[in-house]
């Protein structure tokens, strides 16, 4: 999408400004649906792993705490 669309006025925009500026909007708005639905598909494996992780740390940093 071409951000300079929004510094003029829409009035003194051309018929084909006009239809370019549609068509660019339209797949914008596909690549931002695309995107979310990408989004939605994921697993939460990553964080699943991170707060094992998290967990592994915690009782790695509690053992050495009661080694001291």
């Amino acid at each position: 999408m071409q951000n300079s669309a929004f510094s003029s006025d829409a009035q003194t925009w051309t018929y084909q400004t006009r239809e370019i500026l549609q068509r660019d909007w339209i797949i914008s708005m596909q690549t931002m649906n695309d995107f979310i639905k990408n989004l939605l598909t994921l697993t939460p494996v990553s964080t699943e792993s991170l707060s094992a992780m998290n967990e592994d740390r915690n009782a790695i940093r509690s053992i050495l705490h009661e080694s001291r």
